[in-house]
């Protein structure tokens, strides 16, 4: 499954992070480049805006 995921901060990383440990794909997008990094670095993709 590909799955989506908008505002990865204090609430959304941890459920972000689950979704990858599960084995979706996952493209995300915040505001903060800096809490998105911790999940590209899980290979996570980046959308360039949060709409589809």
């Amino acid at each position: 499954m590909e799955a989506g995921y908008l505002g990865v901060g204090a609430m959304g990383q941890p459920m972000a992070h689950k979704l990858l440990d599960a084995g979706h794909g996952l493209t995300i997008y915040d505001i903060n480049e800096a809490a998105m990094q911790p999940l590209l670095e899980r290979q996570a993709a980046v959308a360039s805006r949060p709409a589809i």
